[in-house]
């Protein structure tokens, strides 16, 4: 933080400066090292620009928050105090995005809070596992620890989405342009060759009278047509913003053929992940087991893990529960045994997360190949009716002369 002081000499003579401090105390401390005599202490008010005042304001990105942990846990690491490392990581984001967050944090901390109890107060959405292996770390005292594995969750799970969601970007936009093209071609192309449907006075092949009346109607109806597609999109993005509604097309995709499959692997991988994570964390294994539901997103699948838990309570081993519940296949119900009769159920669990994610990866790969040359085929073949149809009309006409 930076201060603004007024200090007056031995000799009598103003001195003017700033000072980056923790605190006006420590500036007046300094001052009096320095044999000057502070008249005036202030905080310094930093001038920002438009674009970093809208900076400051935004919730940070997912990517940014992975960094403002990794460096909390560097410095952990380093030996610098839970209290420094969070008073250095203020100064360093000010006038950021992450500004609020580490002042709250630092403040929670001067009032005896312990780092699970205050990073909540920060205010900035983590997920619940973080906290928790916070609160283990300062159990068995291995914070730094702690957080490194949370970091390291954390950028697996952003990498998978990110990979997901850049294999999805070339078809979504070949999707959208050829969906474009056609509106475009039965909008504006299209009505220039209705004349036809009255110079032929119904010897035109079906699909020409199919497609000529369909582009006159969109000609006819353009903004009726774009507003309701603006409705559709609308009322698509509302139902999908309801929890529920999410839930149940999360279900009915996991019943899809190649989906399916990518879907149920994909949750096994995160939840073995998890496992892996807390228990290497030295987090109790049922405890461990309540946490890692939370990892399961498909309803189906969560229900399934929560009746392992109840399961473990009751005294059961996790291999035979799983089993019995049909939570996961056969390779890995195997694994988990072989974990638990050699006391290396953590390093195990985190072998099984990495065979299925690279499953995942493989599935991925394999859907992507099949959506694009699909998706071209239906572009393709969309607007190749189109001109189909055109020139059958065209050449029937050319029939009657």
């Amino acid at each position: 933080m930076k201060f603004r002081y007024q200090a007056m000499t031995a000799s009598a003579d103003l001195v003017k400066g700033e000072l980056n401090a923790n605190s006006s105390a420590d500036v007046f401390k300094f001052l009096e090292q320095q044999h000057l005599t502070p008249l005036e202490i202030s905080k310094a008010v930093v001038k920002q620009s438009v674009w970093k005042r809208l900076q400051a304001g935004r919730v940070p990105k997912v990517s940014e928050r992975i960094t403002a942990l990794k460096q909390l846990a560097t410095l952990l690491s380093a030996g610098v105090s839970m209290l420094e490392s969070i008073e250095s990581l203020c100064e360093a984001n000010e006038g950021t995005a992450f500004q609020d967050f580490f002042l709250r944090i630092r403040d929670a901390l001067r009032a005896g809070e312990p780092l699970s109890l205050a990073l909540p107060k920060g205010k900035l959405p983590f997920p619940e596992y973080v906290n928790n292996l916070i609160r283990a770390g300062e159990m068995t005292g291995t914070v730094s620890e702690a957080l490194s594995s949370a970091v390291a969750n954390m950028e697996r799970t952003e990498r998978l989405r990110q990979e997901t969601i850049s294999a999805l970007i070339y078809p979504s936009i070949l999707v959208t342009f050829g969906f474009g093209a056609t509106f475009f071609i039965f909008t504006y192309v299209v009505p220039k060759f209705s004349g036809l449907l009255k110079s032929a006075k119904g010897g035109l092949p079906a699909i020409s009278v199919w497609v000529l009346q369909a582009g006159a109607f969109t000609k006819a109806h353009q903004p009726e047509l774009l507003l309701g597609l603006a409705a559709l999109l609308g009322l698509t993005g509302a139902l999908l913003a309801l929890k529920q509604v999410r839930a149940a097309l999360f279900n009915q995709m996991a019943t899809l053929p190649l989906l399916g499959a990518w879907i149920h692997e994909a949750q096994i991988a995160n939840w073995s992940g998890m496992m892996s994570l807390l228990l290497g964390n030295r987090v109790s294994i049922v405890q461990a087991l309540e946490l890692a539901v939370g990892a399961v997103t498909l309803p189906s699948m969560k229900s399934k893990f929560e009746l392992v838990t109840k399961d473990i309570r009751a005294g059961k081993k996790v291999a035979e529960s799983l089993k019995m519940h049909n939570a996961i296949d056969a390779i890995g119900v195997n694994l988990i045994a072989v974990g638990e009769k050699s006391g290396r159920l953590p390093s195990v669990l985190g072998s099984l997360s990495e065979m299925y994610l690279e499953k995942v990866r493989e599935r991925m790969k394999r859907m992507v190949s099949l959506i694009e040359p699909i998706a071209i085929l239906l572009v393709g073949g969309a607007i190749g009716l189109v001109l189909v149809a055109v020139m059958m009309a065209i050449t029937s006409m050319s029939d009657f002369v």
